[in-house]
């Protein structure tokens, strides 16, 4: 009988003990997470007091520290600049030859030039030297002395040496000679502007890079994502050396640049000037697309702020044409995929004739020696 109840008693302390040990491990399994919990709680708080303290640190360090303004040297003026001249280029007249060659002849001459028919260039001084490729091939020459004045001018062919009148081939290399020197000012203006617009770049780049502290850094490479694209978007001014463009389109162009380079300039004065620090009154909107709410300039404000300043500085495809050209276009019956093509500079509208007439047979300047429709 003992025995009985010395098992029975064994039986019980153990299933008692059994229990306090599934009890216990429940417990200790939800305090765990309980404690998990809490930790978590407490660790999302204090970061939430030190994200909090950091932003008013940091709002406080954009209202105290003034920029430095050593990189961005960008001039200030509320004027946009005046339309670029021929005159302030210092661009060639041609127009003072006019007396010198018919309308008929300089149209011709200026054809000639453009279709690429002056071979074998030579300048020594103020004097050049040239064939000209016609029914035949023509040796040129032409002497300028003071303020551009021919002095003397000569050529081998029919119309010149046996008519005694000026010819297309003198006028080709004239055109030649001048509007292309006219042409090399413009892009070499060109040039200059493409180069002040990347250093405006460079400069805002490195402006920004030192002013960090008043910027996120998603800010700061967002910023010269964007600078990289507008780059390239003026690269597009380099193409036109590569175009066959005429001197009013280059001018347009390069008027149509200087607008562009006075707009970047002020963009990008106004984002970078000190007023920029207080964000939530330079562009709330921006602000308020923001989860943060407390004024300081966010990744999302800043990156509108520069996706304005890059805003409609892209070179816009230039709507205007030359009526002249038009007429020319229409005349030789061109389709609108040539048309295209002749405006971009990529041809010339001669070019897609030459196949099917001959060299002079659409000029008949010379085949017409005794016509009097040149005179």
């Amino acid at each position: 009988m003992k025995k009985k109840n010395i098992a029975m008693t064994g039986n019980f302390i153990v299933m008692v003990l059994l229990i306090l040990g599934m009890a216990a491990y429940y417990i200790l399994k939800w305090a765990f997470k309980l404690l998990c919990l809490i930790t978590a709680v407490i660790v999302k708080a204090v970061g939430n007091a030190v994200k909090k303290h950091r932003r008013k640190k940091a709002k406080k360090d954009i209202t105290d520290v003034p920029f430095v303004d050593t990189e961005l040297n960008i001039e200030e003026t509320s004027t946009a600049p005046a339309e670029v001249s021929r005159e302030k280029l210092g661009l060639f007249d041609k127009r003072i030859y006019d007396g010198l060659f018919s309308p008929l002849i300089r149209e011709r001459g200026e054809a000639y030039c453009s279709d690429g028919k002056i071979r074998d260039l030579k300048k020594t001084g103020t004097h050049y030297s040239c064939i000209v490729k016609g029914t035949a091939d023509y040796n040129v020459e032409l002497s300028f002395g003071d303020n551009d004045k021919i002095v003397s001018m000569s050529c081998t062919c029919p119309y010149y040496t046996e008519r005694k009148q000026n010819c297309k081939h003198i006028y080709a290399l004239l055109y030649k000679v001048k509007c292309g020197e006219n042409k090399q000012k413009i892009i070499a203006e060109i040039n200059r502007q493409i180069k002040d617009c990347k250093t405006m770049i460079k400069n805002a780049e490195c402006y920004l890079e030192k002013n960090k502290q008043h910027f996120p850094s998603s800010t700061v490479k967002e910023f010269k994502r964007y600078s990289r694209l507008y780059s390239l978007n003026v690269q597009d001014y380099e193409k036109i050396r590569f175009g066959n463009l005429s001197e009013e389109i280059l001018l347009r162009r390069l008027n149509s640049l200087s607008a562009v380079s006075f707009e970047l300039r002020q963009k990008i004065k106004r984002t970078l000037s000190e007023e920029i620090a207080e964000s939530d009154t330079v562009v709330p909107e921006a602000c308020e697309l923001s989860e943060n709410r407390d004024g300081l300039m966010t990744g999302m404000a800043s990156l509108m702020v520069f996706d304005e300043l890059m805003t409609d500085c892209s070179d816009e495809k230039d709507n205007s044409y030359d009526e002249k050209l038009e007429a020319e276009m229409n005349s030789y019956c061109l389709e609108d995929w040539q048309k295209d093509l002749v405006r971009n500079g990529s041809y010339d509208v001669w070019n897609f004739d030459e196949e099917e007439l001959e060299e002079d047979d659409y000029y008949f300047e010379d085949d017409d020696y005794y016509s009097e429709d040149d005179e």
